[in-house]
């Protein structure tokens, strides 16, 4: 991935699009991680099985968990474990890791053993209880999207009940944050009015999580470490803590008798039943057959986008060694089984190119010798892509040969992305699933909500693509008519359309040394654009790139994120 900008002179706001986003979906903002916690007895249950274990729907009470966990997004999931930890680690899906608690001490140590697995991963930790099986994706995105939109230290999710109940209540300030959770036992006649509870799953921002752990107190009569508590710490600090209540006090209410256990059954039962729920039946279904049939790996191009994709899938990235042997040689070993496997490979050829050419060919090549059902190779940006005619006398067409190495490796399927020339499907003698990035783009131009909107083709080869853009945004259209003299210099050309006193938005498939764009910038500026917005799919930013970027007089430089 390429970096973003330095800081700039100028007023640039550099944005970068993520093009694995749902566009019918609210989306995570971020990766993030799941501690479940599995650890208890179950003494209420009057069964020798730990309480995690049993049933709801023909599906263990965790499996259930797990399922919404990564159908929210979870990129890691960390299942805490403790009676009975054989039987539940037998169980678990692929992918999903594990951590022991030998001693019952509370909820706050059961998180705290996960820190080994989690003390490096970069974003949110959310913390589940395996006893709630009806818990749905949709409200644990909305939890980690709550922590995100204000930046909390954590959030908490929370229920609506009728009358008494024993759960913590949600005491709010005049802002809705929490101002505190206070036990039942605790609480006063007023406070036990409120019919706002706690339910024990929190979303805890990037490193809060096992600081908040590692100053917890066990001075109470059970002499535990309580999860709770971490919230009253972050509050006492000043540090917001957020709530989001859930549609439902069914799915978050854990399960500890076997009436409770009855009425999970009758809960899920109905849910499955139901229209509206058919979607996250189906989603869960495909999630397992996903895991079981296909695997993803990547290379050292991108690997945070490959990561992106398979949190979108809810599929573990597949674990793959990539490197380099002492002389340079590059060294690749899948650490996973692939036969019969539907495999894909996500490495897009940026720089350095050769290098990552390399992997991907390598890592095609392994995969076909371990026997995968079928090979597609996922290529974002795919590098050589503008030597794809002889432009010049003795000189080669490189895209084509790019085109005949991926072949012969072994790949039976291409997807590319804003291919730079479009004829480079045909190079390939396999099929090409070339992509668009226009509906991300669109997507986000809309939201912007720009008046007076005129697209501005850079030269005239883009005029297709961004008629295209103009016609959906119901924008103007104009076409810069320029000269290159070189690989990376043009001279200016002339402006064809209205553009004065307007705001422009100037779309390429790549920003590579950003001659072209500085000269497309600084001829809408002549031409008395009111304000300038560059968007490409591709951000190579190589050469004068970040020199000519930094001070340019745009609004906003918006990339998407495969390279």
């Amino acid at each position: 991935m390429s970096p973003g900008l330095p800081p700039a002179d100028g007023d640039v706001f550099f944005k970068k699009l993520d093009s694995t986003t749902k566009m019918s979906a609210p989306a995570t903002p971020r990766s993030f991680a799941a501690i479940i916690l599995a650890a208890g007895q179950g003494k209420r249950m009057n069964s020798d099985l730990p309480k995690v274990l049993h049933p709801v729907c023909g599906k263990p009470m965790v499996d259930w968990v797990v399922q919404s966990a990564r159908s929210a997004g979870a990129s890691k999931i960390v299942v805490i474990v403790g009676h009975g930890r054989d039987q539940v680690i037998k169980i678990l899906p692929n992918g999903v890791e594990h951590a022991v608690q030998d001693a019952q001490l509370g909820t706050g140590h059961a998180a705290r053993c996960a820190e080994a697995l989690l003390k490096d991963f970069k974003g949110p930790i959310a913390v589940l209880s395996g006893d709630a099986p009806l818990l749905r994706p949709d409200t644990l995105r909305s939890l980690v999207a709550k922590q995100a939109e204000t930046n909390a230290a954590a959030v908490v999710l929370t229920g609506k009940v009728q009358g008494d109940s024993a759960y913590g209540r949600i005491v709010r300030d005049e802002k809705g944050l929490v101002k505190a959770i206070v036990e039942f036992k605790d609480a006063t006649p007023d406070q036990k009015k409120i019919d706002e509870i706690n339910s024990g799953t929190y979303v805890f921002a990037q490193g809060k999580l096992f600081h908040a752990l590692a100053e917890l107190k066990n001075t109470n009569a059970q002499a535990e470490y309580y999860l709770t508590d971490t919230i009253a710490a972050f509050v006492n600090g000043g540090q917001p803590v957020g709530a989001v209540l859930a549609k439902s006090i069914q799915e978050i209410i854990g399960v500890n008798t076997v009436d409770e256990l009855k009425q999970a059954e009758a809960a899920m039962s109905a849910r499955i039943n139901s229209l509206s729920s058919s979607f996250l039946i189906r989603d869960q279904e495909i999630t397992s057959e996903l895991t079981k049939n296909v695997r993803v790996f990547t290379g050292n191009a991108n690997p945070k986008l490959a990561k992106d994709i398979c949190m979108h899938l809810g599929i573990p990235l597949g674990k793959a060694e990539v490197g380099h042997f002492p002389d340079g040689e590059t060294r690749v070993q899948i650490m996973e089984d692939v036969r019969g496997r539907d495999v894909f490979i996500v490495q897009s050829t940026c720089a350095p190119v050769n290098d990552h050419l390399v992997e991907l060919l390598v890592l095609i090549d392994a995969v076909k010798r371990a026997s995968a059902s079928r090979i597609t190779a996922v290529i974002p940006y795919y590098g050589y892509a503008r030597q794809d005619r002889k432009h010049d006398g003795r000189v080669p067409i490189t895209a084509k040969l790019v085109a005949n190495l991926i072949t012969t490796a072994g790949a039976d399927r291409v997807m590319c992305v804003d291919l730079h020339a479009e004829q480079i499907q045909g190079f390939f003698d396999l099929p090409l699933d070339h992509l668009y990035s226009m509906p991300v783009q669109m997507n986000y131009m809309k939201k912007l909500d720009m008046t007076d909107l005129t697209i501005l083709s850079p030269d005239l080869g883009r005029t297709k693509l961004t008629e295209k853009f103009a016609n959906r945004l119901n924008a103007r259209l104009a076409v810069i008519e320029k000269r290159r003299i070189g690989d990376s210099e043009v001279v200016k050309g002339h402006v064809v359309g209205e553009i004065t006193g307007r705001n422009a938005l100037i779309i390429d498939d790549m920003i590579s040394t950003a001659g072209s764009v500085s000269v497309a910038v600084s001829t809408a500026r002549e031409y008395g654009a009111k304000s300038v917005t560059v968007m490409a799919t591709h951000p190579v930013f190589c050469g004068r790139a970040y020199e000519r970027l930094n001070g340019m007089p745009i609004r906003e430089l918006v990339v998407c994120d495969g390279d």
